[in-house]
C-alpha cells in the first residue's frame, strides 16, 4: 500500500513539474494576446474536460506529457488572432516561456534544498600511501575549497573536477582548521581502476548554507547539473554512455516514488534535477521540441517571411512521432528493468 500510495505522490509530483512547463507558455501567451483552444496535462484520453473562456482545460489518461494549443499554431489560417500571425518575437517569447518556468522552478527548489538541509562539502577522507598525494602537504580531514583556483562548494563538483581533470597535475586549496594551503599534486596513472588519480579519498562534510548563501550558490548548482546533462547526452553520442543507464516515463516516475518514500529532502532534490532536466531537453534544437519551433522562428526573422507551414507542420510531426517511439522504447526498457 505505501509503495502504491509513493507511486501515485510520484505521478502527480512530475505532473506538476508538466503544468509548470505548460504554464509558461500559456501565461505568457494571455499576456500577449494570443488566442488559446486548449490547455491539457498528459496524453491519451480525457479524463477531465472543462471549457472556461473559450479555453478547454483537460486532464488525459497518460502523465507523460501536456501542451497548451494555440489557434492557428499548426496549419495555416488567414486570421490575425492566430499563433502565426503573431510577430516573431512574440512567439519567440511564448515558446521560450515554458523552459524558462522550469529552470526556475529548479532554482527556487535549489534555494530550498540548500537553506533547509544544506549540501555536502568535500574534505580529504584518506590519503594512500606511496602516491603522490603522500609526498606533499596533505591530511586526513583537509577541507578542499578550491581546485586549481576554482571554488568548490559541493563535493559532487569536486569529484566531477578531480575526475574529468585533463592536465598532468593539480594546485588544491585545502582549509586546515582555519589555515589556507595551496599545494599542488602530480596525477599518476591508476593501472588496477585504469585511469589518472592523485591518491586521496574525497568525503563528504554536510555543511548548512544561510538564505543568501543559498540564494547564490543555487545558480551554481543548477548550472553543475546542466553540465552534467549535456555530458551525458554527448556521452550517448560518443557511446561513452549506454542507453540502458537512461530512463523513460515509467523509471522517472519510479525515482520519484523512491524519494517520496525517503523524504522531504529527496524529493526537492530528485525534483530540481528532474524538473532542469525538462527545461533543458525541451529546449533542444529538435523537431517537435520547443527548441525546434525555436528555430523556425530564428529562420523567419533571418529570411524575413515563415518558412511554408506545411513543411514545418511535416518536420515537428515527424519529430513527434519519433519522439513517441523513443519514449515507448525507454518505457518498454523500465518495464523490464523492474523484472530484472
Amino acid at each position: 500500500m505505501e509503495q502504491f500510495l509513493s507511486i501515485i505522490a510520484a505521478i502527480i509530483i512530475l505532473g506538476l513539474m508538466i503544468v509548470i512547463h505548460e504554464l509558461g507558455h500559456f501565461l505568457v501567451g494571455r499576456k500577449l494576446g494570443f488566442k488559446i483552444e486548449q490547455f491539457f496535462i498528459g496524453f491519451g484520453p480525457k479524463l477531465f474536460s472543462k471549457e472556461k473562456n473559450e479555453i478547454v482545460y483537460s486532464l488525459r489518461a497518460f502523465p507523460i506529457g501536456g501542451a497548451v494549443v494555440f489557434y492557428g499554431e499548426d496549419e495555416v489560417v488567414k486570421d490575425t488572432l492566430s499563433f502565426n500571425s503573431q510577430k516573431p518575437w512574440k512567439r519567440f517569447l511564448v515558446i521560450l516561456a515554458g523552459p524558462v518556468m522550469n529552470i526556475i522552478l529548479a532554482i527556487i527548489l535549489a534555494i530550498m534544498t540548500l537553506s533547509i538541509f544544506g549540501d555536502y562539502t568535500p574534505v580529504v577522507s584518506s590519503i594512500e600511501a606511496g602516491t603522490p598525494a603522500a609526498q606533499v602537504d596533505l591530511q586526513p580531514g583537509d577541507k578542499i575549497i578550491a581546485i586549481d583556483n576554482k571554488n568548490m562548494d559541493f563535493l559532487s563538483e569536486a569529484l566531477t573536477t578531480l575526475q574529468s581533470h585533463e592536465s598532468t597535475f593539480v594546485t588544491l586549496t585545502v582549509d586546515r582548521n582555519g589555515q589556507y594551503i595551496n599545494t599542488t599534486v602530480n596525477y599518476y596513472y591508476d593501472e588496477a581502476l585504469q585511469k589518472n588519480r592523485i591518491g586521496i579519498v574525497v568525503g563528504p562534510e554536510k555543511r548548512t548554507f544561510s538564505l543568501l548563501e543559498s540564494i547564490a550558490l543555487s545558480f551554481k548548482w543548477i548550472f553543475f547539473l546542466v553540465s552534467q546533462m549535456f555530458t551525458v547526452l554527448w556521452g550517448l553520442v560518443t557511446g561513452s554512455v549506454s542507453s540502458s543507464d537512461v530512463v523513460g516515463p515509467v523509471g522517472t516516475i519510479g525515482f520519484i516514488g523512491e524519494a517520496v518514500r525517503s523524504g522531504f529532502e529527496s524529493i526537492l532534490r530528485l525534483g530540481c534535477l528532474i524538473t532542469v532536466n525538462l527545461g533543458v531537453f525541451n529546449i533542444l534544437p529538435l523537431p517537435a521540441l520547443d527548441g525546434g519551433r525555436l528555430v523556425f522562428i530564428g529562420l523567419e526573422a533571418l529570411r524575413g517571411k515563415p518558412i511554408s507551414r506545411e513543411k514545418e507542420g511535416t518536420v515537428h510531426f515527424v519529430g513527434f512521432v519519433l519522439l513517441m517511439i523513443l519514449m515507448v522504447i525507454f518505457t518498454f526498457k523500465d518495464v523490464l528493468r523492474l523484472f530484472t
